[in-house]
């Protein structure tokens, strides 16, 4: 599992960004979808806060994921991802930010339709 730990001022404070609410809401549509983009993006596992003298941080629990490209490259020769792993790269990126858009109302920098 990975954790992702939110700075105790991103709730009630001057940088609210509602990040554990957008991904609720993104698990919550991908139970119900068959929309094959709910496969291409990330699933929130659980959350819990955590207080400490610093204040009260939202903590965020996701499944383990792939290295990034740039480490995927180094497998090929002169560490070149050829274009058709690229082009399925691509085509999953795409159908998770459909998903996005179609069902969940989110876009990028965006929060859900109500």
């Amino acid at each position: 599992m990975a954790l992702k730990i939110l700075r105790s001022d991103c709730y009630n404070g001057n940088h609210d960004i509602y990040e554990l609410e957008m991904l609720q809401h993104i698990q919550q549509k991908s139970q119900l979808s068959i929309n094959p983009g709910r496969n291409h993006v990330i699933q929130l596992l659980n959350h819990f806060r955590h207080e400490e003298a610093n204040g009260n941080h939202v903590c965020l629990v996701f499944p383990v994921l792939g290295h990034h490209l740039g480490l995927q490259a180094a497998k090929f020769e002169q560490e070149r991802i050829p274009v058709a792993v690229m082009k399925e790269v691509a085509r999953q990126l795409l159908e998770g930010l459909d998903f996005l858009h179609r069902e969940c109302g989110i876009i990028h920098t965006g929060r859900p339709s109500p």
